[in-house]
């Protein structure tokens, strides 16, 4: 079949809907946009060629890997669409310090730019290739999933109050939490059991979310269920960012735009323009809040209530709107400390550090230590009080480049991302080659053993988890991405598992 003559198409969503249908709307949405995406990445390379941009070479060798990888899995791609996934991921966090002249790259000489770019470039064709050669070896899974019980009753109809079930009852415990009526629950339990309640919470709210805008973005539901849907979704953003850590929020924010571009097979352009507008604007004075917030010693949110909230949001509003109309000189660490949302998506400055470390500062690899503690972190913290923390990844990375102390890891944590870190462990190319192989692999199978499930299954509720934690792992390093996504699959999966039935499906896709 043809994609590149097809149109996207809003998806009637059942119980027989697979995998392989989402697949086949995005691989449209893609054959549809690649020219104009080559176009604007070739407009703008040339652009920064000639005016001699800094960074102008990372971000040229960044998208030539980047539309390579979009034409290969919209040519092959049979399932979830991961490969296209990371590579717009690793063109964006790479690609807008660029876009942006980012001054934090200002202290870094133009050789080591064009290593860097030589680096995403091999990652980007040994993921490719990787996946490409493991697409033709295994085969596609059978058309049967573990589908919820509650689909065979009624239809999507019936599994649309599922999730508002899950969107009512997760806003609920948002509100009684922050108002302190869950503080004696908490209390009574077991040394290690929070974290297993907020998994679970977290895990219920993407998955009710999800299960939302798949309704809104197919068009089968009412007026009624999209109010409910939209002011859920805003109270629980609105109480979760009042934590002054929007990274819950934009996992709630990341869940409702897969599910709108996966059922409806166009980009949900408005939504993503409001919600970053809405972003940036609080991310302009979060270093303000924080200090005004933050209990100085443990670096965490000063209690708080449902009460407090009309006065913490009007004290950040009145803190972005200073910073956006009444500028104030800056000391450098002042600077440093006030990030942008732009500033937060800045890998390359990452990647540049490890490469001036290792090339000129003369620091050892790592070979491997990072990922080598991956294994004991996937054990509950219920069952090991005194396992290492998840992000003991990083805190490797940052103390062995000198980074940071190890004192200072316990307040603030330096982000890095997958790619920087395969370059701390293993040295130029080979961390490149190592990274995108293991990731072009992965991904393959993932692909290859879920194209035929439901995405209303046991199966699809996994593979969102898993889509969604790798979509926003731009700065993770493997252990933080691992342990987070383990967590997510595992309680979705006990969640889910008691309430689903075999079933086949009548749809079986081609190979």
């Amino acid at each position: 079949m043809n994609f590149s003559r097809l149109k996207t198409k809003r998806l009637r969503i059942d119980e027989q809907t697979t995998v392989a249908d989402m697949a086949g709307n995005i691989r449209v949405f893609i054959s549809e946009s690649r020219l104009a995406i080559g176009a604007v990445l070739g407009l703008l390379g040339t652009y920064y060629f000639f005016t001699d941009r800094l960074g102008g070479s990372t971000f040229i060798l960044a998208s030539i890997g980047t539309f390579l990888v979009l034409h290969l899995w919209s040519v092959h791609g049979r399932g979830v669409p991961l490969l296209p996934m990371m590579a717009v991921q690793h063109l964006l966090a790479y690609g807008i310090p660029v876009i942006m002249a980012n001054e934090a790259l200002a202290k870094y000489p133009r050789y080591e730019f064009s290593s860097a770019g030589v680096e995403l470039l091999v990652f980007q064709l040994a993921m490719a290739t990787s996946w490409y050669a493991f697409m033709q070896i295994i085969s596609p899974c059978k058309p049967v999933s573990y589908t919820l019980t509650i689909l065979k009753r009624g239809g999507f109809q019936a599994f649309r109050k599922l999730g508002l079930v899950l969107i009512g009852f997760t806003t609920i415990y948002q509100i009684a939490y922050t108002s302190g009526g869950l503080d004696p629950l908490f209390n009574a339990l077991p040394q290690g059991s929070y974290p297993i309640f907020v998994a679970i919470q977290g895990a219920a709210s993407m998955c009710g979310f999800f299960i939302g805008a798949l309704g809104v973005g197919s068009g089968d539901i009412e007026r009624s269920f999209k109010i409910f849907f939209w002011v859920a979704f805003s109270v629980q953003c609105f109480v979760s960012a009042a934590s002054l850590l929007l990274s819950s929020t934009i996992i709630y924010i990341a869940s409702v735009m897969i599910g709108l571009f996966w059922s409806s097979g166009r980009f949900p352009w408005k939504y993503v323009i409001v919600t970053l507008a809405v972003l940036s604007f609080f991310n302009l004075s979060k270093h303000e809040m924080r200090m005004q917030y933050w209990d100085e010693n443990t670096g965490e949110m000063k209690s708080y209530s449902i009460q407090n909230l009309p006065t913490i949001y009007t004290d950040w509003v009145n803190a972005s709107m200073t910073m956006m109309f009444e500028p104030k000189d800056e000391t450098a660490q002042e600077r440093d400390a006030r990030q942008t949302l732009a500033d937060r998506v800045n890998n390359l400055s990452n990647l540049l550090f490890v490469i001036d470390a290792i090339q000129n500062g003369h620091f050892d690899t790592l070979n491997g230590e990072t990922y080598e503690i991956i294994p004991p972190l996937l054990i509950p913290r219920y069952f090991w009080p005194e396992k290492p923390r998840a992000h003991e990844g990083q805190v490797l990375l940052n103390v062995h480049f000198g980074r940071q102390d190890l004192h200072s890891t316990y307040t603030t944590y330096i982000a890095w991302g997958l790619l920087p870190e395969a370059y701390g462990n293993y040295g130029p190319y080979i961390g490149s080659i190592v990274l995108g192989i293991a990731l072009g692999i992965f991904i393959a199978v993932i692909e290859r053993l879920t194209q035929n499930k439901a995405v209303l299954s046991l199966e699809g509720f996994a593979l969102f988890a898993l889509f969604l934690g790798m979509a926003t792992s731009y700065e993770m390093v493997a252990s933080v991405l691992v342990t987070s996504v383990f967590q997510s699959i595992v309680s979705i999966c006990l969640a889910v598992a008691p309430f689903v039935d075999r079933t086949v499906h009548k749809r079986e896709k081609a190979a």
